[in-house]
């Protein structure tokens, strides 16, 4: 008993310093094809890391290793060993990963099968039907190298092409191109993947997607449906679980269109202009797998709708709608037939004159520094008006423009130049508005005097205007001196008195 505790010690101390110096798990990624699952645990990341080893020696112990973020949720994509349980073996094969040392492993991906339409493995090509218009479900699954085990969690790519003109089949499945870590990216394209799921019943290891449109192809063409398991330097997957890419049969898949050509598609027609207020009947092409084309009878009919921007529609009669002013627009129409739908676009003319332009809303006049509104209107034929107050100007006894000013402030009572607003086409341009002085006088004073001279003394004084916007006024010039003294303009001399006479 003591043996087997150190023994357990000893394990327990390995193990913790391999999780020391393990590369830790990285920052979640988008998934991919291939071997991105393979020895992974949550949260699914694509790298091996320590918390892979963890997972895996949790599951071995107490089968409880968590692996809800991957595909499929499985401890199944953890037997890198092949042998169908996880064992010591495969916690061996992950510590040497860790270490970056990639043996070939037997729990690898070596064979792939084909679902041969009943259920049953095809290690061949298979010859398959779609009916035009219905979708075919095609699956494949794994084994590994040694005792056929099925393997879990690979990432099967199924890559649609067809060498008839016009044919594009479209899969459904999970994105192989994926840069987004929400999960999972399924897209319809031509070439998707999808994951060996669950080696047990019911998954059985099938990794499903689906053929879901036969578009352009017609009756008695033939779409290939190649399989493979691409290499770690293909998909992108890190490490080298997957060296080399596993290549497996083809599903040969012939279209049946009932013998009468196949709808491809369809385009808008016309009208592509209106002048506004018209209306036309929408028309459409629609084109099909013997490359003939027609208004659309033979497809059925097509519909109109999502009429948008400055057009509207009643069944497939478009109308073009007023726009005020001089400015022209434009519009859509979607026209479908069968699964095909194409926009047309159409523009919209305008047909409306000009009748006048004016500056509107100005005040007459406007007291210092007062704010100054106003608009420059354009009047339309149709009635409308637009605003095109923006570039027009003020002058003169004011500043500012498109459509507010402010009126000069003037010093001392002095009357204001007018304010004058400009507007290019105006037929009223330009307008003016009066600016008034709203100054009152406060004082006016003479300054600077002393209060008493000697005869002959020269006598120097100020006059001062003081107005309400403390505006000061220099008035000395023009003022005088008269009785005991002469003199003008703010200097002026006492009078000499002759004897003991008083001046």
């Amino acid at each position: 008993m003591k043996r087997f505790t150190c023994l357990a010690a000893a394990l327990g101390l390995i193990l913790a310093v391999g999780l020391a110096t393990s590369p830790a798990k990285a920052q979640l990624t988008s998934e991919r094809p291939g071997a991105f699952y393979f020895g992974e645990s949550s949260p699914g990341d694509g790298f091996i890391g320590s918390s892979d080893l963890s997972a895996l020696v949790s599951q071995l112990k107490a089968g409880t290793g968590n692996y809800a973020s991957c595909e499929p949720p499985h401890h199944s994509i953890q037997d890198v060993d092949g042998d169908g349980f996880i064992g010591a073996g495969d916690k061996t094969i992950l510590g040497s990963w860790l270490k970056n040392s990639w043996p070939a492993v037997s729990g690898r991906a070596a064979q792939l099968a084909i679902d041969d339409g009943t259920g049953s493995d095809s290690f061949t090509d298979v010859n398959l039907t779609v009916t035009a218009g219905d979708s075919l479900a095609l699956s494949a699954r794994a084994f590994d190298a040694t005792n056929g085990n099925l393997r879990a969690g690979w990432g099967v790519l199924f890559t649609a092409s067809s060498a008839a003109s016009g044919c594009s089949p479209l899969l459904e499945g999970h994105n192989p191109l994926s840069s987004l870590t929400t999960r999972p990216d399924i897209i319809q394209a031509a070439q998707v993947h999808a994951y060996t799921y669950r080696p047990s019943a019911p998954d059985d290891g099938w990794a499903t997607v689906k053929l879901i449109s036969t578009a352009g192809c017609g009756d008695g063409d033939t779409i290939r449906v190649d399989v493979t398991i691409p290499s770690d330097a293909a998909a992108g997957v890190s490490g080298g679980r997957m060296p080399n890419t596993l290549v497996g049969p083809s599903f040969i898949i012939e279209v049946d269109a009932g013998g009468a050509p196949v709808l491809t598609g369809i385009s808008y027609s016309l009208p592509t202009s209106l002048v506004e207020g018209a209306t036309a009947t929408v028309s459409a092409i629609c084109s099909y797998s013997d490359l003939s084309t027609d208004d659309c009878a033979a497809a059925g009919g097509f519909t109109c709708g999502s009429a948008t921007g400055d057009v509207s529609l009643s069944g497939c009669l478009v109308t073009a709608g007023q726009i005020p002013g001089a400015n022209g627009g434009s519009g859509s129409v979607t026209v479908t037939a069968g699964s095909f739908s194409d926009i047309g676009a159409i523009i919209v003319a305008n047909d409306d004159f000009l009748v006048d332009t004016l500056i509107t809303g100005a005040p007459a006049s406007v007291p210092e520094g007062g704010a100054i509104t106003y608009s420059v209107i354009e009047s339309w034929s149709d009635g409308s008006t637009v605003n095109v107050t923006t570039g027009s100007s003020c002058s003169g006894g004011c500043a500012g423009g498109n459509g507010a000013c402010t009126a000069a402030q003037e010093p001392c009572g002095a009357a204001p130049a007018a304010c004058s607003i400009s507007a290019t086409g105006a037929s009223n341009s330009p307008v003016s508005v009066t600016v008034t002085n709203d100054d009152t006088i406060t004082s006016t004073l003479i300054t600077g005097l002393a209060g008493s001279y000697n005869e002959g003394d020269a006598i120097a004084f100020a006059v001062t205007r003081t107005w309400s916007d403390t505006c000061a006024e220099d008035l000395t010039t023009g003022s005088s001196c008269s009785g005991g003294c002469a003199g003008s303009n703010g200097l002026c001399a006492a009078a000499q008195a002759p004897c003991l006479d008083a001046p």
